[in-house]
């Protein structure tokens, strides 16, 4: 007989078996680190039948003895000759006895049955039915929750700590509640509330509800058991094989539940394995694929990808995108696709999206960008290939993300008007990418900016993006310095690996200063070649490396390498003050900023 059994228990099982203190969690496991968004992401996912990872246990009284603590609900534990450790999924099988047996001293967890019925009949325009709008517009009730597309809510204990049956005029129903089949009445009041609907419409809804609770307590949970008279080595390599290593349950998680046996090649890997190996393989057949790596968050450790929910992401962009629609992506639009969509839309698209990445990677717009705007940005490019071609794209995206960087402007899935915007400049560049030199475009977000030295000295040196944003434009984007270095080795942009990133008044000797202070700002940064810092001006004061200097060129030589590098000659020549000297070059690079940014809006490609 095997020593290892895959079983499916349904939620009532689990939930009586948590009841009685029949699984304990070894001293091992990490505590409870679960958010609440994580709960309630769970919650929902039940609630819609969605696949959950399996957990692993084993039985007490067999070959593993370690220490442990009975995973207590709000009663005490019972003793139980059934009693099993829980190797995998404490973190699930924890939240679900927070939802569905009130195992939380603060909180509470519940149903949202108005967002339930708002999703399942969007034709019957429910939110407007007067009795609905009521309890909504109430004085009474002005904390009535918005509609989600997560179906579980967190609501804070009373203050008596009673957990209540119900909340917002039985809108929000208790998973006590549902597990414990107390939900009719309950449905039946909450639809008292509709005042509008005919009673063929109100007979739809609750059997549409009731429905969807009574699936609740059958839903399944897969487990694998090992068996009691396992070896520890046995017991040893399924764990490491099997353990979710911490991550929480997410988007990606549950999609990728739903793919197994579903892949293009017939095989039991699901979405995760697939991507893994391609993106790997992609990364193996290029060079300098560290953006790739970055993006989508490699661990070499595990030899996988982090944070392939941008993928999931990305293909949903580009999907609706190629449509003409609004690319506004939910949960459930993502959870509603089959396990196959994902496979054929990354073996249409997936090499492309690679593609894509490593051409920003050329502009460093992978590192310096905020990436979810990339999320948007890349289907976008994938959908009019020419704009790789056309430098009037190119420099838009660039400009808008160095500008959010110096503004500290966040982007976020909200901002899907700045998205469309794009979405359009780009289409137009697109239609008329025969004819540009003689077609009028104009530039898709207003970026006026107007630096002042202070607000140079606001950049303060560091891991800040603004601070990177700023060395870009300096080092990259300035049509007239920014050239060469103090020792004359021509630059050419910031991802030279020949430059080291040099304070020109030595760190040394300006840390007692403070950090909004010149010395501490970007004013006192320059790129150096990496030998030359090393080796020959190394931490010497400012006025001793530049009169070595002076004995190399000519005058008029080093008052143009003074310039490329943002600094006044006169100044310098004359031995003015630190201070004086960083002063000026703050207000140097001030004005380069304020000209990089204002430029016409409306401007003949050429």
């Amino acid at each position: 007989m095997s020593k290892i059994q895959n079983q499916d228990f349904s939620l009532q099982e689990l939930v009586s078996k948590i009841d009685k203190g029949e699984y304990h969690i070894p001293k091992f496991q990490r505590d409870f680190v679960w958010k609440s968004s994580d709960i309630e992401s769970l919650g929902d996912s039940i609630i819609r039948g969605y696949p959950i990872s399996s957990m692993l246990v084993m039985p007490i009284n067999g070959t593993l003895k370690m220490g442990a603590v009975p995973l207590r609900t709000s009663g005490s534990s019972i003793s139980s000759s059934n009693a099993e450790y829980v190797l995998d999924g404490q973190q699930r099988i924890t939240s679900i006895a927070k939802i569905f047996l009130g195992f939380d001293e603060q909180k509470e967890y519940y149903f949202d049955l108005l967002s339930m019925l708002v999703e399942k009949f969007p034709e019957d325009k429910i939110l407007e039915d007067s009795g609905i709008l009521a309890k909504i517009k109430s004085k009474s009730n002005y904390n009535y929750s918005k509609i989600s597309d997560t179906l579980c809510k967190m609501f804070g204990k009373s203050a008596s700590g009673d957990e209540k049956n119900t909340r917002q005029y039985n809108r929000f129903i208790s998973g006590r509640a549902i597990i414990e089949n107390r939900y009719s009445a309950v449905i039946n009041k909450f639809l008292r509330s509709f005042s509008q609907k005919s009673e063929e419409e109100i007979d739809k809804y609750i059997d549409y509800l009731n429905g969807v609770m009574g699936s609740v307590g059958g839903y399944g949970i897969p487990i694998t058991r090992i068996s009691a008279d396992s070896d520890l080595d046995l017991v040893i390599r399924v764990f490491e094989k099997v353990n979710s290593t911490g991550k929480p349950l997410n988007i990606f998680n549950l999609i990728n539940a739903k793919t197994f046996k579903q892949s293009t090649n017939n095989t039991d890997e699901g979405l995760a394995e697939f991507l893994n190996q391609d993106i790997h393989n992609y990364c193996l057949a290029n060079d300098n694929t560290k953006a790739i790596e970055n993006y989508f968050e490699y661990m070499p450790s595990h030899n996988e990808y982090k944070n392939l929910t941008r993928v999931i992401r990305i293909i949903s962009i580009l999907e609706m995108m190629k449509k003409g629609n609004y690319p506004h992506i939910t949960k459930s639009h993502m959870f509603a696709k089959e396990g196959s969509f994902w496979f054929e839309m990354w073996n249409a698209h997936g090499e492309a999206i690679l593609d894509t990445l490593l051409w920003l990677d050329r502009y460093s717009l992978v590192d310096l960008s905020n990436k979810i705007f990339l999320e948007y940005m890349i289907p976008i490019i994938i959908l009019f290939p020419s704009l790789k071609n056309q430098a009037l794209f190119l420099d838009a995206m660039k400009k808008y993300i160095l500008y959010s960087q110096i503004k500290k402007i966040s982007f976020s899935k909200t901002n899907l008007d700045i998205v469309m915007k794009f979405y359009d400049f780009a289409k137009e560049i697109d239609e008329h990418k025969n004819s540009l030199s003689k077609h009028a475009i104009t530039l898709p977000i207003n970026m006026e900016l107007n630096m002042s030295a202070s607000d140079v000295v606001g950049i303060p040196i560091g891991k800040s993006a603004s601070y990177y944003a700023t060395l870009y434009i300096l080092y990259n984007e300035s049509q007239r310095l920014g050239s060469v270095d103090f020792t004359n080795n021509k630059i050419a942009g910031i991802k030279n690996k020949e430059f080291d990133e040099h304070h020109i008044f030595p760190k040394a000797q300006t840390k007692h200063y403070p950090r909004n202070s010149l010395f501490n700002s970007v004013a006192n940064m320059t790129l150096l070649n990496g030998a030359s810092n090393r080796w020959e001006i190394k931490g010497k004061p400012f006025m001793e490396y530049v009169e070595e200097l002076k004995a190399l060129y000519k005058k008029e030589q080093f008052d143009d390498i003074l310039e490329q590098n943002y600094l006044d000659p006169q100044l310098v020549w004359s031995r003015a003050e630190e201070e004086t000297i960083l002063q000026k070059r703050a207000e140097i690079i001030a004005e380069v900023l304020t000209n990089y940014f204002n430029t016409p809006r409306m401007i003949i490609a050429a």
